[in-house]
């Protein structure tokens, strides 16, 4: 855990230098001017653990993994309804993680990934504290609450390439549903108008109680942000 803790703040100063270098200064010493309505993307990374059926202990036995890294895309879809203040949003989140093993799942001489997909659909609050004049403008906070899903796919290797191109087939797929909260903080800088730049911290928490696989899910994301406002 203190390994992927390190190379997340690393990936946060980074990020924040090159969104610096990225910020034409006209534009980023401008006041933002954060309009009606929002779309945006991010794409980052972070850590992730789940709570996971044992397979080798039978049914309704789960184990903590241990953390491990993943990638962390997502959009979202806002209404600023307080001018430079407030702001209402629908979001997605995701977490995921591949593995490929030889003898997975305790079969012999073929190759298998596993593919574990944590994500969230959230309605979500973002309050900009700051004064939308000076540096602290970037400043935002959010936290939001939705619907929870967690995919597991077990994959098998192909002797060749499928006529799609694919490199594994599918063997195995469940989806698992519940409730996710989130709470995330950022800074974002006005790149060109309408549009900014940012990176985002992001906590996830999915509780997945009547799920067959897994049964909740805990993630953290890096993630660099672009935003429309129009």
């Amino acid at each position: 855990m203190q390994s992927s803790i390190k190379r997340t703040v690393l990936l946060t100063l980074l990020s924040m230098v090159v969104l610096g270098f990225m910020a034409d200064a006209a534009h980023a010493l401008k006041p933002h001017d954060r309009k009606r309505w929002l779309v945006g993307i991010s794409l980052g990374v972070g850590p992730g653990k789940v709570s996971i059926l044992d397979f080798t202990a039978g049914d309704q036995v789960y184990y903590n993994t241990d953390w491990q890294e993943g990638m962390t895309p997502g959009f979202r879809f806002g209404w600023v309804f307080v001018p430079n203040r407030l702001m209402i949003s629908f979001e997605n989140k995701q977490w995921i993680n591949e593995q490929g093993a030889p003898g997975a799942l305790e079969i012999e001489d073929r190759i298998i990934k596993l593919r574990t997909n944590a994500q969230h659909y959230s309605f979500a609050l973002t309050w900009f504290p700051g004064s939308i004049t000076g540096p602290t403008g970037g400043i935002y906070l959010k936290g939001g609450a939705g619907w929870a899903n967690a995919r597991f796919t077990v994959l098998d290797a192909l002797d060749e390439k499928d006529e799609h191109g694919n490199t594994f087939e599918e063997l195995f797929m469940n989806d698992d549903a519940g409730l996710a909260l989130f709470g995330e903080m950022g800074y974002e800088f006005r790149i060109f108008s309408p549009f900014a730049a940012g990176v985002g911290v992001s906590y996830n928490y999915l509780d997945l109680p009547d799920g067959l696989i897994f049964k909740d899910a805990r993630t953290f994301a890096v993630g660099m942000t672009l935003n429309w406002y129009f």
